[in-house]
């Protein structure tokens, strides 16, 4: 059995960690970029007996977790039922820091199938892959975190349009941030040619979906739709 642990601190509080992961748009803020991993199936978000299969690679390998051990505003753990593992268990757990400050604590206990011979062939190559996909979990939590404590988001309805991949990343980041993302709603926000643009307005350029054009994009907001 193999462990890896991640931590990050974050400057905001621990309760703020805990509601940004508890929104239902969370993992697909955390997902890799572009379409390598695809979820398939979500279910009760990160309560006990909640589960996520995902569609992994062009294969569409897929992966099913079930989560447990859930406490409200302190954590959770996901448990592989299928999938490429022969084990896997991830506990997410969100821990008080000096005052206004948390920790991410996100500790991982994995074995690869086919004992040692799986191990020897993929074990250093697996071990690097959940390096750098936790480096930009932990990167985009603090960003987004932090950017919502200092900068909360109003509460008014919104609906963002749009099946590109920015759209689907924006919706998203707004979403996780606290932002009342609800189809249907008479403000609508779209992300077309470059341009952010509210009720097809445009309130600010959008070129990619990288963390600044995000919060540049959440203060257009702020300041356009709730002066």
């Amino acid at each position: 059995m193999t462990t890896a642990v991640f931590r990050s601190r974050i400057e905001a509080p621990r309760t703020a960690l805990y509601a940004w992961h508890a929104r239902p748009s969370a993992f697909e803020r955390l997902a890799p970029p572009g379409d390598s991993v695809r979820l398939v199936e979500d279910s009760g978000g990160i309560e006990d007996g909640a589960r996520k299969v995902l569609a992994l690679g062009p294969l569409g390998i897929r992966w099913s977790a079930v989560h447990d051990r859930h406490v409200a505003g302190h954590g959770f753990r996901d448990v592989q039922e299928s999938g490429p593992f022969r084990r896997f268990e991830h506990v997410h757990a969100f821990l008080d820091d000096t005052a206004g400050t948390s920790v991410l604590d996100d500790h991982i206990e994995y074995e690869l199938p086919f004992g040692r011979l799986g191990s020897f062939v993929a074990g250093r190559a697996i071990a690097k892959l959940l390096a750098r996909m936790f480096e930009q979990r932990h990167r985009v939590t603090r960003h987004d975190v932090e950017l919502f404590a200092r900068e909360p988001a109003p509460t008014t309805p919104i609906e963002v349009r749009g099946s590109s991949s920015d759209a689907r990343v924006l919706r998203a980041f707004l979403a996780t941030g606290g932002w009342n993302v609800v189809a249907g709603a008479e403000r609508i926000v779209t992300v077309r040619d470059a341009e952010l643009r509210a009720n097809d307005r445009t309130i600010a350029p959008f070129l990619d979906a990288r963390d600044e054009t995000l919060a540049a994009a959440h203060r257009a907001l702020c300041a356009r739709l709730h002066p």
